[in-house]
């Protein structure tokens, strides 16, 4: 039978997935914006490419196709204010470590019961 310790500490794991979670997502956001300015130089090296190629292949077609897309994920990456995703993502890991300390608390006194009986 678990103890109210036990059963603490095994919800507060699921919720240590779910900020975890959370957290690794709020870092991606980050490292995408980070990154649009070589997606950004490799796009303009993409069109300048099909341009200097001067033909109007299929190939190019879809080449150009491709580019629009990502010039779509560009734009949409970049309406984001950076602060925001920088403040968002340092609450979700403060929350994240928090959590893992009181895990452990909790852990080393169910342990500490443990030895003492």
């Amino acid at each position: 039978m678990q103890t109210g310790e036990e059963l603490v500490l095994k919800i507060l794991k699921k919720e240590l997935l779910k900020i975890s979670k959370k957290a690794d997502k709020d870092e991606k956001e980050i490292q995408e914006y980070m990154g649009v300015g070589t997606e950004t130089v490799k796009i303009h090296e993409d069109i300048k490419a099909i341009l200097e190629g001067k033909s109007q292949s299929d190939l190019s077609m879809k080449k150009l196709a491709s580019i629009k897309r990502r010039k779509a994920k560009v734009d949409k990456i970049l309406e984001k204010d950076m602060s925001t995703l920088m403040s968002k993502e340092e609450d979700s890991a403060r929350e994240r470590d928090l959590l893992k300390e009181e895990i452990q608390r909790i852990e080393f006194r169910i342990n500490m019961g443990k030895t003492t009986c």
